[in-house]
C-alpha cells in the first residue's frame, strides 16, 4: 500500500499458503492516478500488463493492454456536445 492508501500489490496463495499469482499496479505520485498494472506469477507481467494515459481531466482515454501474450491498444473518445 503507498502513501495515499491505494493498494499497490496483491498476491493469491494456494492451499498450503505459498504465493502463485502476483498483481503490481503503479500510481502516478502527484496525481495518484494509476499508470500499469502487471500480473503473473511471481510478479511477472504474463497475464495481464495494462498501461493508461489520462487527459487534464482524470478520464482514461488510452493505452496498451497485453493480457496472455496478446496485445491490444485502446483510445477513448468523450464528446462532451
Amino acid at each position: 500500500m503507498n502513501p495515499r492508501g491505494q493498494i499497490t500489490e496483491e498476491t493469491t496463495e494456494d492451499l498450503a499458503g505459498h504465493p502463485q499469482i502476483v498483481s503490481n499496479r503503479v500510481f502516478d505520485a502527484v496525481t495518484g492516478w494509476l499508470s500499469s498494472t502487471q500480473t503473473g506469477p511471481g510478479g511477472g507481467a504474463t497475464l495481464q500488463n495494462e498501461a493508461y494515459l489520462y487527459d487534464e481531466m482524470g478520464m482514461s482515454h488510452s493505452g496498451k493492454i497485453i493480457t496472455l501474450g496478446l496485445p491490444k491498444t485502446f483510445t477513448t473518445t468523450i464528446s462532451t456536445g
